[in-house]
């Protein structure tokens, strides 16, 4: 109902991406026997064997760098992860001088599109720099060194990685390690790419379950706070009613009109102050019951509704019900919703000879409700407010300006959409639009 990923639709992303890197493993280990039958030492056999089945980033990087430094025989060799959402590089993985004590030392963060390495993260293209003090685009680490040779990781047209070597002498590197350099970075591309999707998803799917424990928490302290509310504040109404009640009893004669208005009153204000609370915590309990869901048919709501409520003597009830319309939710939530419609309807059908209407059709993937009455209808100037909570057309003691805002609230989680018909031109047409199971 929720727009919000649940931890199901994580849990198949994961599952998809474990089959992923599943292929990638094999293309790899395909590499690896096909490099293997060729003579001499292979570099690509060696980061082959080294990168398969590794599901870390970070190790991935570490194993690719050991295998660079022993092919190109230099001391500084580097990884940079890129970062397109903050516009940065940044170091994840070195060797030699840059490694001090399992640490690397002296850790930069660099803006694409700044230095060597920037400007291959923002283009794409390999470099290979034979004087790097003729370069303005150099940036000093930890020592100057004279040849540097830099390329990009890319899967898919998307920059996810930079490795980056360099050497005191000058002119140090060549065309040929260029080249082998970039068959490294593509070997590598699609099973880093993968290492750092799963470590997202990963960490989005703690998101999510941690997100969980605190609703839980939450409706737990809805529930408790309900509680508190219904005992401490509608218990003490519910006496000074009582005590209104016997006041009005024994005065009964003894007081003049006036008085006896004023009992009335606070009679009134009282009941008014009680609908209040329990309205509120309607309103605010509708997503604790957002847990358990059925399926129902449209007809047997209603029916129940209805059942349960005593229709006016001078109001005449229409139903016209799709047979074995379903809705699939929590039962209550949709009782509540037709119990509010049906109870406005009601209050503003014509006092003399009202008609009220309950209608329920599918219509495409959507369920169609619409309840009317004949009353007055209501002003288009209020209609865009009448859904929020504690407005309301009439000031009495049994509108509290919360039953429509409930609707509006249970529609919303149901991802559906609730609104007053501007044509309908007799009295007040409530539509509620919900999506077909």
């Amino acid at each position: 109902m929720s727009e919000t990923p649940s931890i199901v639709t994580l849990q198949e992303e994961l599952n998809n991406e474990i089959l992923k890197r599943k292929r990638i493993e094999f293309e790899l280990s395909v590499l690896k026997k096909n490099a293997g039958n060729q003579s001499g030492h292979n570099i690509y056999n060696d980061i082959a064997s080294k990168i398969l089945g590794v599901t870390k980033y970070e190790e991935i990087a570490w194993n690719v760098l050991n295998s660079i430094a022993n092919y190109l025989k230099c001391d500084d060799c580097i990884f940079y992860l890129v970062d397109t959402e903050q516009g940065v590089l940044t170091q994840i993985a070195a060797f030699g001088e840059k490694m001090y004590d399992g640490e690397i030392v002296n850790l930069l963060t660099i803006p694409i599109g700044d230095g060597i390495v920037g400007t291959v993260a923002k283009t794409g293209k390999p470099e290979l720099i034979h004087d790097t003090s003729q370069d303005e685009r150099y940036i000093l680490d930890i020592n100057r060194n004279n040849s540097e040779i830099t390329v990009p990781v890319i899967v898919e047209g998307r920059i996810i990685g930079i490795i980056d070597s360099e050497a005191p002498p000058k002119s140090y590197f060549n065309l040929e390690q260029l080249e082998t350099l970039n068959n490294i970075a593509q070997l590598i591309a699609a099973q880093l790419d993968n290492a750092i999707y799963l470590r997202k998803l990963t960490s989005a799917e703690q998101q999510m379950h941690e997100l969980y424990e605190k609703l839980v928490q939450r409706n737990k302290e809805l529930e408790q706070y309900a509680h508190v509310v219904s005992h401490d504040l509608k218990s003490p109404l519910r006496s000074m009613s009582a005590l209104f009640h016997w006041i009005k009893e024994d005065t009964k004669g003894f007081v003049n009109e006036e008085t006896a208005n004023h009992i009335a009153l606070i009679e009134n204000s009282i009941e008014y102050m009680e609908n209040m609370i329990s309205n509120i915590l309607s309103y605010s309990s509708i997503d604790i019951n957002f847990v358990s869901f059925d399926k129902f048919t449209l007809q047997s709501t209603i029916d129940k509704v209805v059942l349960s409520n005593r229709t006016p003597e001078h109001i005449t009830l229409e139903l016209a019900i799709e047979s074995d319309l379903e809705l699939v939710g929590n039962r209550t939530h949709f009782e509540q919703l037709i119990q509010n419609l049906l109870s406005n309807a009601f209050k503003y059908a014509d006092p003399k000879k009202g008609i009220v209407k309950i209608k329920g059709v599918a219509k495409g993937n959507k369920v169609l409700i619409s309840i009317e009455d004949n009353g007055d209808g209501i002003n288009e100037k209020y209609q865009k407010k009448i859904f929020e909570i504690f407005q309301t057309l009439r000031q009495e003691h049994d509108s509290t300006g919360v039953g429509l805002a409930i609707c509006k609230k249970i529609v919303d989680l149901y991802q559906g959409k609730i609104w007053i018909d501007n044509k309908y031109q007799e009295g007040a047409r409530f539509v509620v639009e919900l999506p077909k199971p």
